[in-house]
């Protein structure tokens, strides 16, 4: 069998053993494949959960947009921005630190301001504070009266898209 055939024979495979993964990243032109940081340095603890959540958490979000649940909405863009934004800690920081699921505390603020330091892109920082200071508003200050509920579909609206932006975003940045 040709290598050509080989991989075309692999990418057909809907699971792949860890060496046939293996062999598809050699055989596949240079590029296709992006490496990462390990997801245990991200704070993650269940992987297979993760991947579970992380797969429904779009969906969900769009239908909780859908059913005007914009708080939901609102939640589920924040954990995918903060998932992204830890990615790029993880990556950038020198001294090699990493994300520990029991002991880290930091609030989504203070992740913004990390990847501010660490050189993020400023115009995408600019549209992530905007979406915190709203974030803040519908999940901490609604029922005190900040924000009308209505007033939240603008937000989800307008920040559309954004967790994609930054994810693509850090992917470039790790490629």
């Amino acid at each position: 069998m040709t290598e050509k055939e080989r991989l075309s024979e692999l990418r057909e495979k809907t699971v792949l053993t860890d060496t046939e993964m293996n062999e598809l990243m050699q055989l596949g032109p240079i590029g296709e494949f992006k490496s990462g940081p390990n997801l245990f340095t991200l704070g993650i603890k269940n992987i297979d959960i993760f991947i579970e959540n992380l797969n429904e958490g779009a969906i969900i979000s769009q239908q909780a947009f859908e059913q005007g649940f914009y708080i939901e909405t609102i939640s589920l863009r924040l954990q995918h921005i903060e998932l992204y934004l830890r990615m790029y800690v993880v990556i950038k920081n020198k001294k090699g630190k990493v994300i520990d699921a029991e002991t880290d505390k930091r609030m989504f603020g203070n992740y913004i301001n990390e990847c501010e330091i660490l050189g993020f892109d400023k115009n995408l920082i600019a549209e992530i504070k905007y979406f915190n200071d709203y974030r803040i508003k519908a999940i901490h200050k609604y029922l005190l009266g900040e924000i009308r509920h209505i007033d939240l579909k603008e937000v989800c609206l307008q920040t559309k898209g954004l967790d994609a932006k930054i994810r693509e975003y850090v992917f470039k940045e790790f490629a």
